[in-house]
């Protein structure tokens, strides 16, 4: 009893030691509430880590690069990055492998929670640019485990080549009228009212495919060898040229603008009725002229009255000029039709000859018109073939990013509530040890009273 005594003596004279310690928590039942609480704390912590915490801080980096061959109008979806962001992408690729069943699209995209982000990332040495890739970053949360997550992003990376070659096949098929995607110009070919329009949209559709080819060229060389068509890109391109030349097409123009011809003239109720059209036009354009020429002369009188030359006039000075000079061009191509017209309605043996002529041009045009037809169904297999060949996907690296280590934390907390326990445990212990050995001391210190 005089030895417990001494030992609490000396822990009010020196503080707390290790040993006191020790001795009141090294007690098998109140060891075991401490290990029961540091055991349920190491429980709870894991588990928040695991399912809250580290789904909400960890993301997945795929740094990438990849080569389309676009065909389609909206190629720079590709290159911005939006396409990966895209519902339509992320639900082909969930749907592609029953692996990502459980995968959240809906908070993937851009106003979801944990939006995918999608960067072109630059390496530079002394400002200037030796190589440049993808980044594309995605939250573990939308994933049911790791794995999961990692081949999802491969998968969705890998996708834009797939979707390059979808692009081209469906630019290959034809629609309900039969045009393909490559004949867009072709389109409004029967359609349009003059012949003029009628050159300008075959003009437009040789451009078109002759700058498909130009692309593909500058890639990939003159002798790349289509094994479609058994054909290389050079002698591809050289069918469309042939199909409409620029001697060809020049020639075409001058004839035009020489004769007026006139689709329908043949009828002439139709041509009247082009006639009245015709000056219905060319009144409202001579109003229009003069109307410009008016304006032209105030504002030539404004330049006179400042003092020096004024530069900021002199851009509306050009405009001025430029409108006037495609208003008397326009002016003298309809005179020139309304003459021909003219001429037609009064003289039947001119009449005769002039749709001889027009007959020939028409045909003429139509025979462009259906050569061009044949390569543009012909550079559909084209597009496809180089798009299956030279589209391809780099995926550099799959890495997790920014997560909490779940055992190191886990460790570190059951160790924090083993001491915080064990400092409880302690702190009650000696307080009712502290309670039982009031009275007796309070017993002792009467008996020891002088005064009794």
């Amino acid at each position: 009893m005089e030895e417990t005594n001494r030992e609490e003596k000396r822990e009010e004279e020196h503080g707390v030691t290790f040993g006191a310690i020790c001795h009141a928590i090294f007690q098998w039942k109140r060891l075991l509430v401490i290990l029961a609480v540091t055991l349920a704390a190491a429980i709870a912590t894991g588990l928040l880590l695991k399912f809250y915490i580290n789904p909400r801080r960890t993301s997945y980096e795929a740094k990438f690069n990849f080569h389309v061959v676009c065909t389609a109008s909206s190629a720079d979806r590709f290159t911005s990055g939006q396409y990966f962001t895209e519902e339509e992408t992320l639900n082909a690729v969930k749907n592609s492998d029953d692996r990502f069943g459980g995968v959240d699209v809906k908070n993937m995209l851009p106003d979801g929670k944990y939006p995918i982000t999608v960067t072109q990332e630059f390496v530079r040495e002394e400002d200037r640019i030796v190589e440049s890739y993808y980044r594309i970053t995605v939250s573990e949360t939308v994933f049911s485990d790791a794995e999961i997550a990692k081949e999802f992003v491969r998968a969705l990376v890998d996708s834009v080549k797939d979707r390059a070659v979808a692009d081209a096949k469906a630019l290959s098929a034809a629609d309900e009228y039969g045009f393909n995607g490559y004949q867009a110009q072709l389109r409004e070919y029967e359609d349009a009212e003059t012949y003029e329009e009628k050159l300008s949209l075959l003009s437009a559709q040789r451009d078109y495919l002759l700058n498909l080819y130009n692309g593909w060229i500058g890639q990939y060389g003159n002798l790349y060898q289509i094994k479609a068509v058994n054909k290389s890109l050079a002698d591809l391109r050289e069918a469309v040229q042939q199909s409409l030349s620029d001697t060809k097409y020049n020639e075409l123009a001058r004839e035009l603008d020489t004769n007026a011809y006139i689709p329908g003239s043949e009828n002439s109720v139709t041509l009247r009725s082009r006639l009245n059209t015709y000056n219905e036009q060319l009144d409202l354009n001579r109003r229009k002229l003069e109307n410009l020429k008016a304006e032209l002369s105030s504002l030539v009188d404004q330049y006179k009255n400042f003092d020096g030359a004024s530069s900021s006039l002199m851009p509306q000075f050009g405009e001025f000029h430029s409108r006037i000079a495609a208003l008397t061009e326009e002016n003298a191509d309809l005179q020139k039709k309304i003459e021909t017209i003219e001429g037609l309605l009064g003289d039947e043996a001119s009449k005769a000859e002039y749709l001889e002529h027009e007959k020939n041009f028409k045909d003429s045009l139509q025979k462009i018109c259906e050569s061009l037809t044949q390569r543009s169904k012909e550079i559909a297999p084209v597009a496809e073939e180089i798009a299956t060949r030279e589209s391809y996907t780099i995926i550099d690296s799959i890495e997790e990013q920014s997560g909490m280590n779940t055992l190191l934390l886990t460790a570190a907390a059951a160790v924090l509530v083993f001491l915080l326990s064990s400092a409880v445990c302690y702190g009650i212990v000696n307080r009712r040890g502290k309670r039982t050995a009031e009275p007796d001391g309070a017993a002792s210190a009467q008996k020891e009273d002088p005064r009794e």
